[in-house]
């Protein structure tokens, strides 16, 4: 029978979870805004914030495996959030006072730690709650990354407005480090019969789960395919909020707005969780985000607050769901991988959204809204076919 630290519980496993979570909703906000002002173009924080996921899609898989490995994961968590902490606040204050290759390779470095702040966590959940309490912490779960995106994007813009980008850089690094002693103090684990792998194939074994179930498999492709959509917000806020509000860091109110309406649907999905399978919550969620971009469209405040909430009923459901998936189609062996495959892989997803997002932004903030919708409009095909 499986060792339940209760003692740790999830109260201490929110404290590092819920600050870490909140530095990752504010990192994207500050980055633009940030360049905004150093530049006055959103192409440079378009492509350093997609240098800094986009080599999550290589880090994510290794840090999985070396969890898995690890019969203390928490040591794993607290040295790859602190080194995330350390490489983040360089990046950000040397933005835009050195050259941007040099930008660009400060993000690739520190980018390839960013998956510990989702998948890490949420990986070690079944190490702390018992097992028939797992799929409500998991819902539990799900809504820390929304109570942190309702006070990290707004947070971001109405600090940067106040006190400028480098004191919310600062505050950033000391987020992610207040962190760091939940993790140390995680409980560790049993790993009975060691591994016999190498970490490069214990890494591949979270790709290998993923298409081994039809389930997992579908979730994934989906919440990729629509996180490419979902990655061009963070460019596109910071347009509308200029346009229609006067204010680029009025964005980040709209971005709190999407976390709104994804932590009142993620709480009205955990009451109705029978009623719907989460399998077929994540082939719903593309369609409504769809609509919401499409309401973007209209040239008002109102109508873009009200597009921005509907994104976040959409997002909240998907993240939920696609996490109640990870749990009930991975293996205990495998869970990690898992996790931080699917996570990376998203991060990924997102950061091309976000590369996109930037360069149509440019010229036409109509265009990347577009180009949002049709993302979603793909991964509602992929459900269907697959």
């Amino acid at each position: 029978m499986k060792n339940i630290n209760i003692r740790y519980g999830i109260g201490r496993y929110l404290t590092g979870a819920v600050p870490a979570r909140v530095s990752d909703e504010m990192t994207p906000q500050t980055v633009l805004l940030l360049s905004l002002a150093v530049s006055g173009s959103v192409v440079l924080g378009a492509d350093t914030l997609a240098a800094l996921t986009v080599s999550a899609a290589a880090g994510g898989p290794l840090l999985g495996a070396v969890l898995a490995r690890a019969s203390k994961p928490g040591r794993v968590l607290a040295w790859a959030t602190g080194t995330y902490a350390v490489g983040l606040g360089i990046l950000m204050i040397s933005l835009g006072r050195v050259p941007l290759w040099l930008s660009l390779a400060l993000a690739l470095a520190a980018g390839s730690l960013t998956s510990i702040i989702s998948g890490g966590w949420s990986s070690r959940l079944p190490d702390v709650v018992h097992a028939d309490r797992l799929g409500q912490a998991s819902v539990v779960d799900a809504a820390t990354y929304y109570i942190a995106g309702l006070a990290g994007p707004a947070g971001a813009g109405l600090l940067v407005i106040a006190w400028g980008g480098l004191a919310v850089a600062v505050l950033l690094a000391v987020l992610l480090l207040v962190t760091v002693p939940a993790a140390w103090q995680m409980p560790p684990v049993s790993r009975e019969g060691g591994r016999s792998r190498g970490v490069l194939r214990e890494a591949w074994s979270g790709f290998q789960s993923i298409g081994s179930s039809r389930s997992l498999r579908r979730a994934t492709l989906v919440s990729v395919m629509s996180y490419v959509g979902f990655g061009m917000t963070g460019v596109i806020a910071p347009l509308i909020g200029r346009s229609d509000f006067g204010q680029a860091g009025f964005g980040g109110l709209l971005l709190s707005a999407v976390s709104l309406g994804a932590l009142i649907a993620t709480a009205l999905y955990a009451r109705r969780t029978a009623l719907m399978s989460p399998d077929f919550v994540v082939g719903l969620t593309p369609l409504l985000m769809a609509l919401a971009f499409l309401l973007l469209l209209v040239p008002s405040g109102t109508v873009a607050l009200l597009g921005m909430v509907v994104l976040g009923l959409a997002d909240g459901p998907q993240l939920a769901a696609l996490i109640a998936v990870r749990h009930r189609e991975s293996q205990d062996a495998t869970r990690s991988q898992v996790f931080m495959t699917g996570s990376s892989l998203k991060i990924a997803a997102a950061s091309l959204g976000t590369a996109v997002a930037g360069h149509l932004g440019a010229s036409s903030t109509h265009l990347a809204l577009l180009a949002a919708c049709a993302a979603q409009v793909a991964a509602l095909l992929v459900y269907i076919a697959l």
